[in-house]
């Protein structure tokens, strides 16, 4: 479920299909920028109920397995 609800969220941020979407697909590939992966992880941060500090370096979500391992260590 984490997969889907992640994949849906990345997608709908970029205005793309989720079937442009797996696991290895790197969120730059999609089109993302910047200010593209600082929405990315608000809206995580409100679906998924965490918390991303300040100190966390979003940098290392790479691919949309990246942002799903992210949720889950932060859970």
């Amino acid at each position: 479920m984490i997969n889907e609800k992640v994949i849906s969220i990345i997608a709908k941020q970029l205005n793309i299909s989720t079937d442009n979407i797996t696991l290895e697909t790197t969120v730059k590939s999609l089109g993302a920028d910047s200010l593209d992966m600082a929405d990315i992880v608000f809206e995580l941060e409100r679906v998924f109920d965490i918390t991303v500090k300040d100190t966390d370096n979003i940098a290392t979500i790479v691919t949309v397995a990246d942002a799903i391992q992210y949720v889950l260590d932060k859970q």
